[in-house]
């Protein structure tokens, strides 16, 4: 995985042949002419997230022949309205015709889904016939002027119907929340990668998946806009390219009281929408297994004052523990020099974070672990201040809505789960 991300992040992209899944010359494409069919671009809004001014500068300054910008909100008193706004207003949008931009409420609320999908739904059963692609992108994100382009240009390959981009952590502090999202995340890549699980927060569709399939319907009735998306892709005989090479970075900081409902969250919407679940239980059983085994022959060897076992499971724990730093020390580095030779200012690694990350790697994977083992029976999740009942996958019930402007403590809101 390591070296497959190294030579992702240090080429063109290339696209994969879905059967031998090897890298195709890109000699099907004309090297003159660019690849950019007409897109909608989508960003569901709810509360003005701290990056979400870097996000819509991104947005704007997209390097793209024809595409339209939906700012979506569920209540015209959000507070992210008025950052759209104030930017809009102040940009030079107008002189580019084949940039433009709309803002729409998405006032009618459906009780069957997330807010998310509500969103996307109102806007996409809306839209116009010649839209050829649909982008969606979250707030959170600082999109790079050439994003659109690098996840618009694999879909000129038919194998694939959809392109995803990869989330990635480097965090401003160093603190231990922080530091646990940056190390689970690590694993989350590997599994999204081979199991094309695809990234609602960097995704591009082509319009005729929604013509061919249930898609809409499905996100009328779900809390996850992104996971279902592999099945209604596979449905097709299709494939889902999720791009390493496509980094989008988060630089915000988290407690590790918000990292936990966050990872659970995550993990919540997989267990419920991929049928490939049970290999993220099985690789964080296998993961956590060595430290549970060390610690359990530990107490052993204290009960029989067998010093030596003890020394043995210590040197085995640390050699452990040090090799997952290594690992994580040659993606992270990799991911660094391809993000700088993006033109991205990303900090070197300081002996004092290196020091808290080997201290994380054993919590990351007990807590990562103790997530797993309590959404067996959740049946109920808050999310950006709603709260929703689920019996089944597409069983789904929104409580009560709430404008965002009604939340009584705003800022707490962003430290506990809209990240």
């Amino acid at each position: 995985m390591f070296t497959f991300l190294h030579k992702m992040c240090h080429k063109e992209w290339t696209p994969f042949s879905p059967s031998t899944r090897t890298l195709l010359p890109p000699s099907h494409l004309p090297s003159s002419i660019p690849f950019e069919p007409k897109t909608a671009v989508i960003l569901t809004l709810r509360g003005a997230d701290p990056s979400l001014n870097a996000c819509i500068e991104g947005l704007l300054n997209q390097k793209y022949r024809d595409f339209t910008i939906f700012f979506v909100v569920d209540s015209p008193t959000d507070p992210a309205l008025t950052v759209v706004k104030k930017l809009l207003k102040a940009s030079e949008l107008p002189q580019n015709p084949g940039r433009k931009y709309k803002i729409i409420i998405a006032n009618e609320h459906r009780e069957t889904c997330s807010l998310k999908c509500n969103s996307l739904v109102h806007v996409i059963s809306a839209l116009d016939g010649d839209f050829s692609v649909i982008a969606l992108l979250d707030a959170d994100t600082q999109p790079s002027p050439n994003w659109l382009h690098q996840l618009v240009e694999p879909l000129s390959d038919p194998h694939f119907s959809a392109t995803s981009g990869l989330r990635w952590y480097i965090p401003e502090r160093d603190n231990f929340g922080s530091l646990i999202r940056m190390l689970w995340n690590i694993a989350a890549v590997n599994q999204m990668v081979f199991s094309q699980i695809p990234w609602g927060g960097s995704l591009a569709i082509r319009r005729d998946v929604f013509q061919k399939t249930d898609l809409l319907t499905c996100w009328s009735h779900s809390l996850s806009d992104d996971v279902p998306l592999f099945s209604v892709i596979r449905a097709l005989n299709s494939h889902t390219l999720v791009t390493p090479s496509l980094l989008m970075v988060n630089h915000e900081t988290c407690g590790l009281p918000a990292f936990y409902p966050w990872v659970k969250r995550q993990l919540l919407m997989a267990k419920l929408y991929h049928p490939m679940w049970i290999c993220i239980v099985i690789q964080a059983f296998l993961l956590t297994l060595p430290i549970l085994l060390a610690l359990f022959l530990s107490i052993i060897g204290l009960y029989l004052r067998d010093f030596s076992l003890i020394l043995w499971n210590f040197s085995a724990f640390c050699l452990y523990i040090f090799g997952v730093l290594g690992a994580f020390l040659i993606m992270d580095h990799n991911v660094r020099a391809y993000l700088r030779t993006q033109g991205k200012s990303i900090p070197h690694q300081t002996f004092r974070r290196l020091i808290k990350t080997l201290i994380s790697i054993p919590l990351t994977q007990f807590v990562y672990t103790l997530a797993i083992f309590c959404i067996f029976r959740q049946k109920k999740l808050k999310w950006r201040g709603i709260s929703y009942t689920f019996t089944a996958p597409y069983s789904v019930r929104l409580e009560k809505y709430l404008p965002y402007s009604a939340q009584t403590t705003p800022s707490a809101h962003h430290n506990t789960d809209s990240i």
